[in-house]
């Protein structure tokens, strides 16, 4: 990605009809600045994304896929992710 990185996150999630998410314990943590080691002005686009693809998509529109075997269990995902949209 190249020039306004938010510009292109923002500008490809409203043209698709979905949003899919590849799950990671990294990227939970990112999403979750509870979690993560950012400091409170850090940015991190992972946390944008996940909450514009949300806002815009809806949970039915967002496509999870797992990419690591201990997350296969819905119970062990944490933070935003786990509190909206595990099962």
């Amino acid at each position: 990605l190249r020039g306004n990185i938010v510009d292109q996150i923002i500008g490809g999630i409203e043209k698709t009809s979905c949003a899919v998410l590849f799950l990671t314990k990294r990227y939970m943590e990112k999403v979750d600045r509870s979690t993560s080691k950012h400091r409170d002005n850090d940015f991190d686009y992972c946390e944008m994304e996940f909450r514009y693809s949300l806002s815009k998509k809806g949970i039915d529109n967002l496509i999870v896929v797992v990419m690591e075997e201990e997350l296969r269990n819905q119970k062990t995902w944490f933070g935003n992710v786990g509190g909206v949209l595990s099962g």
